[in-house]
């Protein structure tokens, strides 16, 4: 029954109806209140609504349930650490950032190469380059080293009884906000070229006031909806329910 509760709110978030799936959600963990995807869930739902003391409630209980240096609970991190940006706390979201970062380079063995990249790394950690620029080098080479793991994974249950009924759950990187590693629902055009999801890179440009990518000043007018890009992530998640978890 919580599952279910869970997929009216994934469903319901879909649509765009942020207080409905936060019900939704919240009755899913009245009944269980051990399962940390609801409160994943709950906690991207109310960063929508912008409830930032909500948001870092759901995000550390979320954490709790995973185990704090369990890699399932990255996300989550990342969640507490807009909730604590959002109440401005930036110093609380910054070590959050930079313990979860560890952690994610540990987690797929990807270390900097020296001191120097290690460097620039946290720096642009403590400029808010989180998404795009910080993290850039690196999630390519943990989605390139995970390709090829699921790659080895799918051959062997093709061997031990044939690969019918799998699917791939792959969500094409054009999709993917560069700030929230998230499914995009309302993406933005910056002066640079580069599209965004509208929240993430209107908080974004609230705190740094400049392009992610350029470093270059910018204010909220300089952008620009995608629709084609809009349409293209709507079909999307409408035909990969799956997405909305991702």
């Amino acid at each position: 029954m919580s599952f279910e509760l869970k997929q009216k709110g994934n469903e319901l978030f879909k649509a765009g109806d942020y207080n409905g799936a936060e019900e939704m959600y919240s009755q899913a963990i009245q009944k269980n209140s051990t399962e940390p995807t609801f409160f994943t869930n709950r906690a991207l739902t109310r960063i929508r609504l912008e409830n930032w003391s909500g948001t870092e409630h759901d995000a550390r209980a979320a954490i709790a349930l995973y185990g704090a240096h369990s890699p399932s609970s990255l996300k989550s991190s990342w969640y507490l650490a807009q909730a604590l940006l959002g109440q401005q706390r930036p110093q609380e979201a910054h070590e959050v950032a930079v313990t979860a970062y560890g952690l994610s380079l540990k987690a797929k063995d990807i270390k900097p190469k020296d001191s120097q990249t290690e460097n620039l790394s946290k720096g642009r950690l403590e400029r808010g380059e989180i998404g795009t620029v910080g993290f850039g080098e690196d999630e390519r080479e943990i989605r390139e080293e995970w390709k090829k793991k699921g790659k080895k994974v799918r051959e062997v249950f093709g061997i031990a009884g044939g690969s019918e009924g799998m699917v791939e759950r792959v969500v094409p990187d054009y999709l993917i906000d560069g700030i929230t590693f998230e499914v995009m629902h309302d993406p933005v055009i910056t002066l640079s070229g580069t599209s965004f999801d509208r929240l993430s890179i209107i908080k974004y440009v609230e705190q740094a006031k400049v392009d992610p990518i350029t470093r270059e000043a910018m204010t909220m007018a300089d952008l620009r909806p995608n629709y084609a890009l809009k349409a293209a992530c709507e079909e999307f998640l409408d035909k990969n329910g799956w997405a909305v978890d991702w």
